[in-house]
């Protein structure tokens, strides 16, 4: 039976639970890519949306026995292209520009027809025209995609990770732009050149069908934007929105009563989703989500219920090398958008986006280990002057706790397997 401290301890931790598990069913951050193109006369915009995000757009039921036939798809696409062009914002010198939806590539829709569960991975192309009236000196990006959508009562913050560049420029930059940020482009022109005379326009009849010259201007890569930006959206995907990553480094500091340990573990942890990160984003190993995210909900109920029923393997090597492996996975689960928008990006800012988004990373897991141990110890320490009714607690909140972080990765693993 609970003592009056207990039962103050288990509704603590009920609450704890309650906050973590509520929104665990699915990130309501998401992320894609863009790629916005600066044209002396026009701005381009081509985007690789999911069919699943026209389901979170437009709300369809599938016409067949859980299958969305080619018709009907085909049919949703020009509406969930041009509710996604009324809610990009293309501004030229500081005004405003009105776009229209220039192609829709859909040959990536089988003549089958898709599942509800297809959706998520089967990508098609959106590509949107601005006219200019003159050349740029500064274009301005921002995006309200999804904000008016929700899940589960929660509101998407959905993320572009806008790849970047001048018309024909080689290389390009990306950077994060989410419901609270504007990307600025500033663009700089080479001097028109002199009309030809009628001799020199005869020698170059073959070019005569040549539309607008492109300006000859390389990327510049802005390193302290390009680092910051990288950082707060690595935060981000943690705080608010990473709840599995959250439940599983919780589990993880549950299981400590030393510092030194902590530091260990959460070192492990770090390094491992590091090493996958870089070298998914530079594509030398990448995994489908259909594969990474029922692991990483696993994850967490492993190592929560290792808490429950082998409560000493979570100190030493064994439980090192838990949080090593499965870190691995997490490193995968990070990477997300980054893989498509990163691509082409020059290296030396490719390295600054990779290390600064993992800085980001870390810095929101900080924010919640360190404060989550600290105040474990501290409420410990305080109310319980014995050692051995100190020790009774420690298991009773290793317990608790962890049953509640596991009842949430199996409502994570629902998520990840069926939504």
């Amino acid at each position: 039976m609970f003592s009056r401290r207990n039962s103050y301890w288990f509704a603590g931790l009920i609450f704890a639970g309650a906050l973590l598990c509520r929104p665990v069913s699915a990130h309501i951050t998401m992320q894609s890519a863009l790629e916005l193109i600066v044209f002396p006369d026009r701005v381009e915009i081509v985007i690789h949306p999911t069919l699943g995000e026209s389901h979170i757009a437009l709300s369809f039921l599938p016409d067949g026995d859980n299958l969305c036939s080619r018709k009907m798809l085909l049919e949703l696409l020009p509406k969930h292209a041009q509710y996604i062009l009324d809610r990009l914002i293309v501004k030229s010198d500081g005004e405003r520009v009105t776009g229209r939806v220039l192609r829709i590539e859909s040959s990536s829709i089988p003549e089958s027809g898709l599942t509800m569960g297809e959706l998520i991975t089967t990508s098609v192309h959106y590509t949107f025209e601005y006219k200019l009236s003159k050349p740029p000196t500064m274009v301005t990006f921002e995006q309200d995609v999804y904000k008016d959508r929700y899940f589960s009562g929660q509101p998407y913050d959905f993320i572009y990770l806008a790849k970047y560049r001048q018309s024909v420029d080689k290389v390009a930059d990306a950077l994060p732009v989410s419901h609270k940020n504007t990307l600025n482009i500033p663009c700089v022109w080479p001097e028109p050149t002199p009309e030809p005379n009628p001799d020199e326009k005869a020698q170059r009849v073959e070019k005569s069908n040549d539309s607008v010259a492109a300006p000859a201007v390389k990327t510049r890569a802005n390193f302290w934007s390009t680092g910051g930006e990288y950082a707060l959206h690595g935060l981000r995907h943690i705080i608010p929105s990473g709840f599995d990553h959250l439940l599983f480094v919780s589990a993880l500091v549950l299981a400590v009563s030393r510092l030194w340990e902590l530091v260990k573990i959460v070192t492990a942890f770090t390094l491992a989703h590091s090493v996958t990160l870089t070298l998914a984003v530079l594509g030398w190993v990448r995994l489908p989500g259909y594969i990474v995210e029922p692991v990483i909900a696993g994850s967490i109920i492993f190592v929560a219920v290792e808490n429950l029923f082998w409560p000493d393997r979570g100190k030493g090597n064994l439980r090192l090398a838990v949080a090593f492996a499965f870190g691995l996975f997490h490193g995968m689960g990070f990477a997300g958008g980054l893989l498509d928008a990163m691509a082409g990006m020059p290296a030396g800012s490719a390295s600054v986006a990779i290390g600064s988004f993992s800085l980001g990373v870390e810095t929101g897991h900080q924010l919640v280990v360190l404060p989550l141990f600290g105040i474990m110890m501290l409420l410990l320490r305080r109310q319980y002057d014995d050692i051995a009714r100190r020790e009774q607690a420690t298991r009773l909140t290793l317990r608790l706790g962890s049953t509640l972080i596991a009842v949430g990765g199996c409502y994570y693993m629902i998520a990840a397997i069926w939504l």
